[in-house]
């Protein structure tokens, strides 16, 4: 069953109108009762029944959303079991076989966390739990974290095991994503460090696309919480792992094409170029010139060149512009300088989005160049690459220095 609106406004009445005079009742007249009924009737990766009970149950009352997640453990995978025997099987039917069950869990008061065993659920099961917790809550860092061993392996860890599985769950996955990506940028520092040192070392950082996903989701749900202090101690988290990985030897990876693979692709990302800003805007909060200390240190230690050059190009032409448009011709001569050889061959659109950058450059500070002789020096180095790389454009923008 997928309801419309209608459904959603009954889910909604019904959180609303639990109370002590019926929260313990085994009976339709216990709103959390009817609610379980609509649930085990509805609970897809794309149920709006659930979808409503995540917006709804935890800011009217956390000890509700507590005891349902707690019911909804106990009897949503019997239920599963019992229907596929029995195809005629009702909600009603089954709550009613169980009856005595449900009374008891009814009167159970307070439950939390350590009374549901996580162990003894199917993996839709769990993933549903997670999917009824608003991440804004802390109630979801809480459950992100007794929940990490299960749902982080299946998301995030190498994309070829339980392959069968993880194909069955791909809608649920792919919900986890942003959910984390959301539970990070809301929980306190010491659950963030929790939760991202658990996720460093479930993830298959190349080989599973989920692990891109979560970068520009957290790049893109940061702009729609305003979350960019917690946004920043995440990606400082992040940080020595992405210059380990640009340090690590390529893979092999087969592309009729010169386009980022691999762990480039990994890298790039995380230095905001996958993401989709809007056209003509050339700056935003998140990228402030207080941040340019971060490519700084990125740009010292990292090995992968041409993902930087690629990645910091295009910033340079996009929500870069503004606060880095002086900053950035000292990133492009380091890189410059650490392939003096021009052996890499730079990926495409590369030398357009270095062209575009330096040609606004130049022509900024052509009256500059005669008094300031270092700058010059930096500037005709970066066109000589540039031309040694086919650019035609460098080729005249050098005589004007």
């Amino acid at each position: 069953m997928q309801g419309g609106n209608g459904i959603e406004a009954v889910t909604v009445g019904l959180i609303l109108l639990v109370n002590e005079d019926n929260r313990k009742l085994v009976s339709n007249e216990n709103p959390l009762y009817l609610l379980l009924k609509l649930v085990l009737r509805d609970w897809n990766d794309d149920s709006r029944v659930i979808k409503q009970i995540e917006r709804t149950i935890w800011k009217r009352s956390k000890r509700d959303g507590w005891h349902f997640i707690y019911i909804f453990s106990l009897f949503a995978d019997q239920y599963e079991k019992e229907i596929m025997k029995n195809r005629d099987l009702s909600v009603d039917t089954f709550l009613e076989n169980n009856k005595e069950i449900v009374a008891q869990v009814m009167k159970k008061d307070p439950i939390d966390a350590t009374d549901i065993d996580f162990t003894k659920l199917s993996k839709v099961a769990i993933f549903t739990i997670i999917s009824f917790v608003s991440a804004d809550m802390d109630e979801a860092c809480t459950i992100a974290e007794v929940t990490k061993d299960i749902a982080m392996e299946i998301t995030f860890a190498d994309k070829n095991s339980m392959k069968e599985e993880r194909r069955e769950l791909i809608g649920y996955t792919l919900n986890y994503v942003v959910w984390f990506a959301d539970v990070l940028l809301h929980c306190d520092d010491e659950g963030r460090k929790i939760l991202v040192d658990s996720f460093l070392e479930s993830v298959d950082i190349i080989g599973n696309d989920n692990t891109e996903h979560l970068l520009t989701w957290l790049i893109q749900e940061q702009e729609l919480y305003g979350k960019i202090d917690e946004f920043w101690k995440i990606w400082e988290l992040l940080k020595p792992r992405m210059i380990e990985l640009s340090n690590e030897k390529e893979r092999f990876y087969y592309s009729n094409t010169n386009r980022p693979v691999g762990k480039d692709r990994i890298i790039i990302s995380y230095l905001f170029a996958n993401s989709a800003w809007r056209t003509n805007i050339h700056r935003c909060a998140l990228l402030s010139e207080e941040r340019a200390a971060f490519f700084d240190d990125f740009i010292d230690n990292s090995g992968s060149l041409k993902a930087m050059f690629y990645a910091l190009a295009k910033l340079l032409n996009t929500v870069g512009m503004d606060p880095y448009r002086e900053k950035g011709i000292e990133w492009i001569y380091k890189l410059v300088e650490k392939d003096s050889e021009c052996k890499a061959t730079l990926y495409d659109h590369t030398l357009f989005y270095l062209e575009e950058y330096i040609g606004s450059f130049v022509a900024r500070h052509r009256m500059e160049f005669r008094m300031d002789a270092k700058l010059a020096q930096k500037t005709q180095i970066i066109l000589e690459y540039m031309v040694s790389q086919g650019s035609q454009i460098a080729f005249f923008v050098r005589e004007q220095i």
